[in-house]
């Protein structure tokens, strides 16, 4: 008898454990125990199911299957890919989950409801699943495609996953209890039967998708406790003839209600719930929105292509995310002074728009709110306004510029160029040096992202705010002084700056100091290291390393943290491809998602007694990473925390730890050793 090699196919003897043409294991390691098994469809010690199990040669008989003797963990975890075989028939329309199953995993139970049917066998059909009050997690996609005509949510459940019971095309009602304060996203996509549902007040949010494609539902009521729609939750609702939206609703989502046919519409055709206008009539060329409406939903007139002309009253107060987005034909608007936001994408691809005045009433813009309005001339942006997001005037091509390029509208400067060629500027496609004017006194968000040839810029005196990633990816930029004006610094408005080797700021500034010549922006109240580079030295009253303080920094080669840090915030040493060695103080706690993402030069290192949490992607693409050591403080290890790091060979673990490592490091079990570590 002889035993395929699932890495190279190749035959080897039954008794072997190691392939005789790649060199491999033969076999696998179990997700569950850990035990190694050299074939089988399951665990030879604890039952759990073998992924590579070809299911074209399994048992055809449903009643091989067991949902009786399902494997429950320690923890009271029902995971249902957990089968074992067993004698005797077995009734699958009705599944009764066993009193003390706190958790019913992801996906799982939802796969194996229907599993025969994809395998082109006979399914009988679960009707009716039993949750006893002990489950107080549903998983993502827990109940997908399943048969099920009806379920009973327990008050115990405060928790349902994404898609848990998406695809259910025979669910009829559902009861969401009291416990639960957010439907999630997809959570009933696509239960085309449901009729019926009663959403409790102790919702808060209903997320994407909740509703998308339910059909026949006719009427629901939102309770006043929900503060957020998001978009597509009701999509495809087509039978839908009556909702309730309350006051206590901030956000509608684009496309929240698209599709919704049986909703009474007004004369003109546009759709109005309570005061949110929700959706316009594609083919509308002129409107006047009527005084009820104080907000214009997202993508409320998202298309309408042939629209000329619109009268907004002083009634609305809020113009939503993409409300005009891709309106090439509207010539012109007036924003009353009751607005007071102007959403991302609001008037976006707005082409025929020559001209627009901004009233004293608006604080935001959001990013990419005029973004590709070509023809647009000239704009007023009032003091009053204190936020404008990122790309908000991109591709404003017909906007009047200074003779280098630079966009500046009143004291914002918004847009410096790195991408001209439909811009009528010359000699300006490489600029490598500038000296802002001192009219600015806002840096906008990415308004100098990709300037990749600039090397020196002066930054005046009138400046007090600094966008987020103002300077983003500016990699020949050299050097950067911060005058005492500045106040303000958005998040990773240096990020990627590679080959930053000077960063001062200015000795009067209160906010941010360079403290000790250290070559780094420190905020001095709270003493955290904003932007770094490659000749930074870290000060000893340190305390935290920022979100992305030298991501992209691929200069730098090795750093020392002092034992006053406690953080190393999310991205902070993102990209830092050349990064060779990094010693971790056991006075951090916590390492962020993504903290040495992409640290390819990053042979070893050794997180400290004193770290609780590593975050998601935490050591992600760490290719040359050969060994860690993880602390017994450890008690939380983020998704994909050690993903491709493909030279792993060890993860080192204290002496009686495996069993608590393997449930947080399921996919590196047969990686982790147990050794006696001396406290640092």
């Amino acid at each position: 008898m002889s035993i395929k090699c699932r890495n190279c196919g190749a035959e080897n003897v039954d008794n072997a454990k190691y392939c005789c043409e790649c060199g491999n294991e033969i076999g696998f390691y179990c997700r569950k125990c850990g035990t190694f098994n050299r074939s089988g469809k399951f665990c030879i010690s604890c039952g759990a199911k073998n992924d590579s199990v070809d299911w074209n040669n399994a048992s055809t008989n449903p009643n091989d299957y067991s949902w009786e003797n399902v494997y429950e963990d320690e923890s009271g975890t029902y995971t249902a890919d957990r089968l074992v075989f067993l004698e005797g028939n077995h009734d699958a329309k009705k599944i009764e989950i066993r009193q003390g199953t706190r958790i019913i995993c992801d996906s799982e139970l939802g796969e194996y409801v229907y599993l025969y049917e994809e395998y082109d066998y006979k399914s009988p059909i679960v009707e009716e699943i039993i949750i006893p009050d002990s489950v107080t997690q549903i998983g993502s996609y827990a109940f997908s495609s399943s048969d099920l005509q009806s379920i009973v949510i327990p008050n115990s459940v405060e928790y349902i996953g994404e898609a848990a019971f998406s695809r259910c095309y025979s669910l009829l009602s559902i009861v969401i209890p009291d416990s639960v304060t957010k439907i999630g996203n997809n959570t009933f996509k696509d239960c085309c039967s449901l009729q019926s549902v009663v959403i409790p007040d102790s919702v808060t949010q209903i997320e994407a998708g909740a509703f998308n494609g339910c059909s026949s539902l006719q009427s629901i009521v939102i309770p006043d406790s929900v503060t957020q729609i998001n978009s597509g939750a009701f999509q495809g609702c087509k039978s839908l003839q009556s909702i309730v939206v309350p006051d206590s609703v901030t956000y509608i989502g684009g496309a929240a209600f698209d599709g919704c046919v049986s909703l009474p519409r007004q004369n003109d055709g546009l759709l109005i719930i309570n005061d949110w206008l929700i959706e316009a009539p594609r083919n509308i060329e002129q409107i006047t929105i009527p005084n009820i409406v104080r907000k214009i939903g997202a993508g409320a007139f998202d298309g309408c292509y042939s629209l000329q002309s619109i009268v907004i009253p002083d009634s609305v107060t809020r113009i939503g995310h993409h409300a005009f987005d891709g309106c090439y034909s509207l010539q012109s608007t007036v924003i009353p002074d009751s607005v007071t936001e102007i959403g991302s994408g609001a008037f976006r691809g707005c082409v025929s728009l020559q001209s627009i005045v901004i009233p004293d009433s608006v604080t935001h813009i959001g990013g990419s709110a005029f973004d590709g309005c070509e023809n647009m001339q000239s704009i007023v942006i009032p003091d009053s306004v204190t936020q404008i997001g990122s790309d908000a005037f991109s591709r404003c091509y017909s906007l009047p510029r200074q003779n280098d390029g630079l966009l500046i509208i009143n004291d914002w400067l918004i847009e410096a160029p790195y991408n001209i060629e439909q811009m009528a500027i010359p000699d300006i496609e490489q600029i490598e040096q500038i000296t802002i004017p001192n009219i600015v006194r806002k840096i906008g968000p990415e308004a100098f992202r990709l300037c990749e040839s600039l090397q020196s810029i002066v930054i005046p005196d009138s400046v007090i705010q600094i966008g987020n990633h103002a300077f983003t990816h500016c990699s020949s930029l050299k050097s950067i002084n911060i005058p005492d004006s500045v106040t303000k610094i958005g998040n990773s408005a240096f990020c990627g700056c590679k080959n930053m080797q000077s960063i001062v700021v200015s000795e009067g500034n209160t906010i941010y100091n360079s403290r000790n010549n250290c070559n780094a922006i420190i905020e001095t109240k709270s003493n955290i290291l904003v932007a770094g580079c490659c000749q930074t030295t870290i000060p000893d009253s340190v305390t935290q390393i920022g979100d992305e303080a030298f991501d992209g920094c691929s200069s730098l080669q090795s750093i020392v943290l002092p034992d006053s840090v406690t953080q190393i915030g999310r991205r902070a040493f993102n990209g830092c491809h050349n990064m060779q060695s990094i010693v971790i103080p056991d006075s951090v706690t916590q390492i962020g998602d993504r903290a040495f993402h992409g640290c390819s030069s990053l042979q070893a290192i050794v997180i400290p007694d004193s770290v609780t949490q590593i975050g998601d992607r935490a050591f992600y693409d760490c290719s040359s990473l050969q060994a860690i050591v993880l602390p017994d403080s450890v008690t939380q290890i983020g998704k994909e925390a050690f993903t491709d790091c493909n030279s792993l060979r060890s993860i080192v673990i204290p002496k009686s730890s495996k069993e608590r490592f393997q449930k947080m490091l399921p996919d590196y079990k047969h990686l982790l050793q147990e050794q006696q570590l001396v406290k640092s």
